[in-house]
């Protein structure tokens, strides 16, 4: 089953996870958890989940996002921006723009 879970959405490597620890947290995934399982047990669009062990002893579910994720955010959110405003410039009542700052709070930086 987990293999099923993971061959159709984006996998990242070991090594990109541990380059979104660096860059997040300064340290390695090993630096911050006493284990750390580096083949993720579920992957989704956006992050993929690993089981780690923190420092108490307790199993936890460690959620990584995707690093391609930063390198696409800007141009999801400038489209979905353009199809918001002009929505509602041709339809006045459609008034999603909310939406827009919402979205800009929620993706990666």
């Amino acid at each position: 089953m987990r293999e099923s879970m993971l061959n159709k959405c984006p996998v990242s490597s070991y090594d990109q996870v541990c380059d979104v620890f660096k860059k997040e947290l300064g340290k390695t995934p090993d630096q911050v958890f006493d284990d750390f399982d580096p083949v993720p047990i579920a992957s989704a669009s956006l992050a993929q989940v690993h089981v780690a062990r923190n420092r108490d002893g307790q199993k936890v579910a460690v959620k990584v996002q995707h690093t391609h994720m930063t390198d696409t955010a800007a141009a999801d959110h400038a489209t979905v921006e353009l199809l918001v405003n002009t929505l509602h410039w041709l339809f006045p009542s459609f008034d999603y723009r909310w939406l827009v700052a919402e979205m800009r709070e929620s993706l990666p930086k």
